[in-house]
């Protein structure tokens, strides 16, 4: 199973969104913020980590390839 870091201080967004993405199969990590998330992130185990920023939402699937969405 793959596993996908979500990092996001909003409990109702971070609830919404990891309920979704187990619905898909996923695993899901959660972290409130960066630091944490860094500190929960190992490539070993990470397939993908997904952040929100304000509107913003960005999916970072390798270290130098980051997808960045707008949400309005």
């Amino acid at each position: 199973m793959k596993t996908i870091l979500l990092t996001d201080d909003d409990d109702l967004f971070g609830d919404t969104i990891q309920k979704a993405i187990t619905l898909f199969g996923y695993a899901v990590i959660r972290a409130r913020n960066g630091k944490e998330a860094l500190q929960l992130y190992t490539p070993e185990s990470v397939a993908l980590v997904l952040e929100q920023r304000g509107h913003v939402v960005r999916f970072v699937a390798e270290p130098h390839e980051i997808v960045t969405i707008l949400v309005t």
